[in-house]
């Protein structure tokens, strides 16, 4: 019995050493050649999409600022004429005065 059982695990090391060495290697295909003009032009496309693309939003993001500017420029336009509106009222209210006292002194000594 101990004979047939080594005879069996013999014969089962003898074909697991056969099964293993007789194993074909995995056969790796060959990478497909690339078309280099093909990617070149499709890179190409792509960075000129990107691209055009960043420009729009330059242009976008300086026309807002464009249009932010003048609202500010036509608030601040239309405070400097306000704010010399009111010096310029000021200054010829001062003058007034001041010709109203000259025409009072004037008056004083012609009496």
């Amino acid at each position: 019995m101990k004979l047939r059982h080594m005879k069996f695990i013999g014969l089962a090391a003898i074909s697991v050493l056969a099964t293993a060495c007789n194993d074909k290697p995995i056969e790796t295909k060959a990478p497909e050649p690339v078309d280099v003009q093909a990617t070149e032009r499709i890179n190409h496309k792509l960075l000129n999409s990107m691209r055009k693309i960043s420009e729009q939003q330059l242009d976008q993001v300086e026309d807002a600022g464009k249009d932010a500017l003048q609202l500010l420029a036509e608030s601040d336009r239309q405070e400097l004429i306000d704010l010399t509106i009111e010096e310029s009222s000021e200054a010829v209210l001062e003058s007034g005065d001041k010709m109203l006292r000259l025409l009072e002194d004037i008056n004083g000594i012609s009496e």
